[in-house]
């Protein structure tokens, strides 16, 4: 009778066990933890860079506009008429759009095909929220959109006096002013000789962009300096709101148009000033009387600006908001000092 043969003891498995695989899981969290803060700066980066390099195209090209015309564009010919950014197609490499341009009719006058959803107006870092809803068109008087489509996140510094008495050309006190329109014919007929802001409330210009309407904004008449004026920067959007733009309506002033600084009398206790436009600092802030005067970004504690010398400048959103209102008049004389 041979002897049993003992069984060989099995061999132990090569897998992790549960303890090493729950180790791994864990180090490779922290890991991924570790990580993405770098991915998401790094993105953020890439996408401020792209912002910058957005507003130093439309930099240069109000500088090109003023080469050819001796002017900035007006912030707007009129109500309803053509806005800023109608001006700089030519030179942002859109001139097709541009030629589908007629000056003389109103922003629902337009052909579709005047207005489209460029990318160099839009910061990347911005969130689309339901502005994709409207397209950049302007609602009617009942729910329906009409008009060119097309949004921006950039809007121009009109200085620091929202709510300018007309017409007084000395109230539009930073880089654009309204056009002024030395004739504009108006009902009843015979038509009236007006000269007045060219806010026309009804009338049809008289003649075309650059003869009957006068752009004022001469880099001449920048005496603190080019490098000491805001020019274009990112405006504050709700996420929440969908009303953001349309860039191509002059009706819309709200969504092409800025101030920043202060205006009224100063607290001498205080010291704070009866209105205060300074950088949005809470990118979510949606509602209140002046959350759609204001400039600010989506960008983390910045805000970025094309100066009137052509250079990008990436703004605190924490400014001091007396240095702010003197980077945003062109003319008071004032020493911006650093910031």
């Amino acid at each position: 009778m041979q002897p049993s043969r003992c069984p060989h003891p099995r061999r132990a498995g090569a897998g992790f066990t549960l303890v090493e695989l729950l180790v791994v899981i864990a180090i490779i969290g922290v890991l991924v933890a570790l990580l993405l803060p770098a991915v998401q700066a790094a993105r953020e980066a890439a996408r401020r860079a792209q912002c910058t390099n957005q507003l130093k195209q439309l930099g240069l090209a109000c500088h090109n506009f003023h080469d050819s015309f001796n002017s900035i564009p007006a912030v707007d010919l009129a109500d309803a008429y053509a806005p800023w950014a109608v001006f700089l197609l030519p030179y942002i490499e859109q001139t097709a759009q541009a030629n589908n341009w007629d000056m003389r009719k109103r922003y629902y006058e337009q052909a579709a095909n005047a207005g489209s959803q460029l990318k160099v107006l839009n910061c990347p870092t911005r969130p689309q929220g339901l502005r994709d809803k409207t397209k950049g068109q302007s609602r009617t008087y009942t729910t329906s959109l009409t008009g060119p489509p097309g949004y921006s996140d950039y809007a121009a510094c009109e200085g620091t006096n929202p709510g300018v008495v007309l017409p007084d050309t000395e109230q539009f006190d930073g880089a654009f002013r309204r056009s002024f329109a030395p004739i504009l014919t108006c009902p009843p007929n015979p038509p009236v000789q007006q000269t007045s802001w060219a806010n026309s409330g009804g009338c049809a210009a008289d003649g075309g962009v650059f003869d009957s309407w006068q752009l004022l904004s001469n880099f001449r008449v920048f005496s603190d300096g080019l490098t000491a004026t805001l020019m274009i920067g990112e405006m504050h959007v709700a996420v929440k709101s969908e009303a953001s733009g349309p860039v191509w309506n002059g009706d819309y002033q709200s969504q092409y148009r800025r101030y920043a600084g202060h205006k009224g009398t100063q607290d001498p206790v205080t010291l704070r000033w009866a209105t205060e436009l300074g950088l949005v600092t809470d990118p979510e802030l949606y509602g209140g009387s002046d959350w759609n005067l204001r400039f600010g970004s989506q960008h983390p504690g910045i805000c970025s600006f094309a100066l009137a010398d052509g250079s990008v400048r990436a703004i605190s959103n924490t400014i001091n908001i007396d240095t702010l209102h003197r980077l945003s008049v062109r003319a008071d004389g004032a020493v911006v000092g650093d910031y």
